[in-house]
């Protein structure tokens, strides 16, 4: 179980020791198997879900400012393309979205000269964006191309390419709880993310993964007081160890 709400303000600073999602495997070598977690060094992406700025957007942005949004400037490829590379870690931006439709309409469409229907709709054919629960984007209104609109379809992704890999290495996920919009005038205020938002995430990522594609603090605190005393005694689970408390459950 994830911690309960003595250790929100931990969930939230620390992002890939308890906002880490592991999805396991169902076989592993006993070389592999006898490793710890925190034993094992893998490769990653940031921001793992980007699409790149579309051009006539990115050259309203350099018109503005030939250097503001230069960082912006990359992309990725699908979650099961980067999981196929060999990748194990990847990292999701989240930002709440309770009623739906504050992420639905950007503010780079009409910037980049799209201020039809018809290219709303191009940005978000299914109207994903309008629908209540958590998103998955990099900056509100300037950089939204996203490879999953919204977190339960990022979490729905992981989870077929995890199905269909039954013998791949844990993949821990990243999150980042996003409450800061772009520096442009009448953008997006994304909301702040109080003890309601925090159980609403928690929910969408069980109803998403069963019990046995993940790994929580509790897991990993075990029989030791507190998160903190396990992590400090390098008590981390194997990867053997994980994979049986997973399937148990």
């Amino acid at each position: 179980m994830f911690s309960p709400a003595p250790h929100r303000r931990s969930f939230r600073r620390s992002t890939m020791l308890l906002l880490a999602v592991s999805l396991y495997p169902q076989a592993q070598t006993p070389a592999v198997d006898r490793f710890a977690m925190n034993q094992v060094q893998v490769i990653g992406s940031h921001n793992s879900y980007k699409r790149a700025i579309e051009p006539a957007l990115w050259k309203a942005l350099r018109t503005d400012d030939a250097h503001k949004f230069e960082s912006l400037e990359y992309a990725h490829s699908s979650f099961a393309e980067q999981l196929n590379l060999g990748l194990r870690i990847l990292e999701l931006d989240v930002v709440y979205d309770p009623k739906g439709g504050m992420f639905s309409n950007p503010l780079g469409l009409a910037m980049a000269g799209n201020t039809g229907a018809a290219d709303s709709a191009a940005y978000d054919p299914a109207k994903e964006m309008l629908k209540p629960g958590f998103k998955v984007l990099h900056v509100p209104d300037i950089d939204f191309r996203t490879n999953a609109y919204t977190f339960r379809d990022a979490l729905r992704q992981l989870r077929v390419w995890s199905d269909a890999h039954p013998a791949h290495l844990p993949i821990a996920i990243t999150m980042n709880a996003k409450d800061t919009g772009a520096d442009i005038p009448n953008a997006v205020r994304p909301l702040p993310f109080d003890a309601a938002a925090f159980d609403a995430w928690d929910a969408e990522i069980r109803e998403v993964l069963p019990a046995a594609k993940l790994l929580t603090p509790d897991d990993v605190r075990a029989d030791f007081p507190t998160l903190d005393a396990a992590v400090r005694s390098h008590a981390w689970p194997t990867l053997a160890k994980s994979r049986r408390n997973a399937v148990s459950k």
